[in-house]
């Protein structure tokens, strides 16, 4: 049973996705990687590197000096691995970053930049816009409620279709 769930179930499925790769990139080029740099290559990296974020985002109604992103950014560089691939899988829709950096993440109407837009109603959670990989931030007034506020709609994000 074990074996015809994990191969003989999806074996039609993925001999067409073998197929269809195939077609894009010989298998010759592939043979050249190891499994390890072709999902490096193909799904980008884990490690996030928060200088390359910073330098790589665009802001609207507000500036990389604006208070609350100095605030953000400093509760960025303070959390874990764990917390940034969680803030970013919640701003980005993925965990990763592509071979290439931040510079090149792409939205669903192709290449986006990461982008904080601050907003003036405090009452709200940050939000994000997953397709556009943006950031909706209230102007909390200082970093203990920004911190709080973003765990919490980090933590709380169910995405689409959340059981």
């Amino acid at each position: 049973m074990v074996a015809w769930q994990l191969s003989r179930d999806t074996e039609e499925q993925l001999a067409a996705l073998c197929r269809g790769f195939s077609e894009i990139i010989p298998r010759s080029d592939l043979a050249l990687f190891t499994a390890r740099e072709l999902l490096f290559l193909l799904c980008g990296t884990r490690t996030l590197d928060v200088q390359d974020w910073k330098e790589s985002t665009v802001y609207e109604k507000c500036t990389e000096t604006t208070e609350q992103i100095k605030y953000f950014w400093e509760i960025v560089e303070d959390y874990s691995e764990q917390q940034r691939a969680d803030l970013l899988q919640f701003c980005t829709g993925s965990t990763r970053v592509p071979v290439e950096g931040f510079q090149s993440l792409q939205g669903s109407d192709g290449p986006r930049r990461f982008c904080v837009q601050l907003l003036d109603d405090v009452n709200r959670l940050p939000n994000a816009h997953t397709c556009f990989n943006r950031l909706d931030l209230p102007r909390y007034p200082t970093k203990e409620t920004l911190k709080q506020r973003l765990q919490l709609a980090v933590d709380g994000a169910e995405g689409f279709g959340g059981d």
